[in-house]
């Protein structure tokens, strides 16, 4: 415990803090850590640009579905966008399955930002190749 504490205390005087300075706003200026839920979305939004390249698992694939890829659906503006297919839930459990969250975190990007992932990947892609 005591190798630990030192360790710490080492750590604090590297980044010029006080004893009781507050740690968060260094781990977000200095480090560039990002808070809990902009890491949860972080995560979500590039599994599914893995599962949109085939990098990631099958089960992964399918639940990222666009829309301009199911039937019916063609037709929307959101189909022409890069917008994934939702699923609907009726529970609030379900809310936080893969299935749901992470097309909702796609959805949320910009729309230029999608686009520019996407372009990336394709180039990406081409020069492997």
């Amino acid at each position: 415990m005591l190798t630990f504490m030192r360790t710490i205390r080492s750590c604090i005087s590297l980044l010029g803090l006080n004893k009781f300075d507050h740690i968060s706003r260094v781990l977000c200026d200095r480090l560039h850590w990002l808070p809990v839920e902009q890491r949860i979305q972080y995560k979500l939004c590039l599994l599914v640009y893995k599962a949109q390249c085939s990098l990631a698992p099958q089960y992964l694939v399918d639940f990222c579905q666009p829309v301009s890829a199911v039937s019916g659906r063609s037709g929307p503006r959101s189909s022409t966008c890069g917008d994934l297919v939702v699923v609907r839930t009726e529970t609030d459990l379900g809310e936080r399955s893969f299935a749901l969250a992470a097309p909702l975190a796609w959805n949320r990007l910009p729309e230029k930002i999608r686009n520019i992932i996407i372009i990336i990947a394709v180039v990406v892609f081409y020069f492997n190749f």
